[in-house]
């Protein structure tokens, strides 16, 4: 694998992204990441990242919104509370992890060291997300990216 297997990866705006998510309430981020992760799997078929992680995204970010409807009957009972909090946070973190696991798909398709413009960085992979793992998508299959000439 190499710097030209990003080509396979489809460029989009970020603040279309950004608009996206909001829409939807956050229900885009799984349908990106399932979209990517297929191509990371067709460039690196030997080691794929596992196609439990739209089902499973996709059903706790349903139960996260459909918690609201115990919420609103049982007024707030803190049983019902304490669920809400657990499916929020299992949402947020299956989500991370596999933005993390694409991340880490990235850099071996590129072959990237640390240091090099191609490497994805753990520390904006954790404050923006697929945000900056489309950024870095985009930059890296812009035309004359000096990254790209192997």
């Amino acid at each position: 694998m190499a710097l030209k297997d990003i080509d396979q990866f489809p460029r989009q705006s970020i603040w279309g992204m950004i608009g996206l998510t909001i829409i939807t309430l956050g229900f885009y981020i799984p349908f990106w990441l399932r979209k990517h992760s297929r191509i990371v799997n067709r460039v690196l078929p030997e080691a794929p990242i596992a196609s439990w992680w739209f089902p499973v995204c996709i059903s706790v970010a349903i139960l996260n919104f459909g918690i609201v409807i115990p919420e609103i009957l049982t007024n707030d009972h803190p049983a019902v509370i304490l669920v809400d909090k657990i499916l929020r946070w299992a949402d947020i973190i299956l989500t991370w992890v596999w933005i993390f696991d694409l991340r880490n798909h990235m850099n071996v398709i590129l072959r990237a060291k640390r240091k090099q413009p191609e490497w994805y960085r753990g520390f904006w992979t954790f404050f923006f997300g697929m945000i900056y793992l489309q950024y870095k998508v985009n930059k890296l299959s812009a035309p004359g990216c000096e990254c790209k000439e192997e």
